[in-house]
């Protein structure tokens, strides 16, 4: 992809939620040169996400979701050849990336004042837990806490359940927010190349979180309630906008909100012309009075095929459904694979970052190892071998 050829990316950040940024900025085709320590690289590379240990020899699936698309050194920023080397970088880079928190930033020389002294016109971004402002400015923050939690996300679906649950995949937040900043940063290029002014882009889990629930948030202010609860299938509402178990108990997800003739079609292709003469259900103000019969009849109709059938019998119709698939069904997706969503890069399957141009699928590379590029990247910087020998010997670099 050469949508942001030529765009150079240096990023300081660990876990998964700002490097998901540089992944998408690799992603469209900026060379991105993700800087870790030559000791202890990123904690994502060693993960046990969701409590999954990492293959032998590879790094954790999450580190290659959020780090595809990059080049790695290890640099040693506690030494100051270290932070040479670095500055050196950031020198000719278009865009600074990091999620150290302020002091971190402070600790380490590489807040906005100290990158902008070596190259004024990068574009300096930083993702957070809860924002650059508020008592919690400085406070840790992941996407089950910052995103899944306190935005808001978590609170419907334990209501419901009558018990916390879990974010249904690992890092679901960081992707998101990832993208969010990606999206920022690439702004900020925009508004550099056309006024010649430079930006911070500052985003974080929890705005993401937010602006997810954007509409839950302005109903529950509009209404009066604390949060919209999630209506259950047997609530009074639209019974074509739920969910139905099928005889070899998979589910089928109907989302019916505009009726119009659709109904006619859907009704003969489930088995029940009859509900067009019944006066129950005849029309939708009709099944919206008779809800729970309607749900009944549509609960004995499902029940009556396998999901195999359903497929055949539902294609092609008007009425809006879906089936609710596993992890391992959505990558074989013939949707899915027509578009390039999901694409297998040595042996590793990737999720594409979902934006394309020009009607091309997204070119995906593994995640390198920790560091693998540093001599490489030192050579570009017109360092000598003798120089990178000297480097590595001091502990500087990898």
């Amino acid at each position: 992809m050469d949508v942001l050829r030529g765009v150079k990316v240096l990023e300081v950040s660990q876990y998964a939620y700002v490097p998901a940024a540089g992944a998408t900025l690799g992603d469209w085709g900026a060379d991105v040169i993700k800087v870790v320590h030559p000791v202890y690289g990123d904690v994502m590379y060693g993960a046990h996400a969701s409590g999954l240990e990492p293959p032998a020899g590879s790094g954790s699936f999450m580190w290659e979701i959020a780090n595809r698309n990059k080049r790695s050194i290890g640099i040693d920023l506690a030494t100051e050849d270290g932070l040479e080397v670095l500055y050196a970088l950031a020198g000719e880079a278009d865009v600074f990336l990091t999620n150290f928190l302020a002091p971190a930033r402070r600790k380490l020389r590489i807040d906005v004042e100290q990158i902008r002294t070596v190259n004024p016109s990068i574009v300096y971004a930083r993702g957070t837990g809860q924002g650059p402002q508020g008592p919690d400015a400085d406070a840790p923050g992941y996407d089950s806490v910052s995103f899944w939690a306190r935005s808001g996300w978590a609170n419907p679906l334990a209501e419901s359940a009558g018990r916390f649950l879990y974010q249904p995949g690992a890092g679901c937040g960081d992707v998101m927010a990832g993208f969010a900043l990606a999206s920022g940063v690439v702004g900020a290029l925009f508004k550099r190349d056309r006024t010649g002014e430079t930006s911070i882009v500052d985003g974080s889990l929890l705005a993401t979180g937010i602006w997810s629930m954007a509409g839950a948030i302005a109903a529950s202010h509009m209404y009066g309630m604390d949060t919209i609860p999630i209506r259950e299938k047997h609530q009074p509402g639209n019974a074509l906008t739920s969910g139905y178990r099928t005889k070899d108990d998979r589910w089928i997800l109907l989302s019916g909100i505009v009726h119009g003739d659709g109904f006619r079609d859907f009704a003969e292709r489930v088995g029940r012309a009859w509900w067009l003469d019944d006066e129950r259900f005849a029309t939708h103000e009709a099944r919206l009075a008779n809800h729970l019969a309607f749900v009944e009849s549509l609960d004995e109709a499902f029940a009556e095929r396998t999901l195999a059938e359903w497929r055949v019998t539902l294609a092609g119709m008007e009425l809006a459904w879906g089936v609710v698939q596993n992890t391992a069904e959505v990558a074989v997706d013939p949707q899915v694979v027509a578009n390039g969503y999901v694409r297998e890069s040595d042996g590793v399957r990737l999720t594409a970052t979902p934006v394309q141009f020009d009607e091309r699928p997204l070119d995906l590379r593994r995640a390198p190892q920790p560091g693998q590029h540093t001599e490489e990247i030192l050579l570009e910087l017109g360092r000598d071998w003798e120089d990178i020998a000297r480097l590595k010997d001091l502990g500087a670099v990898t």
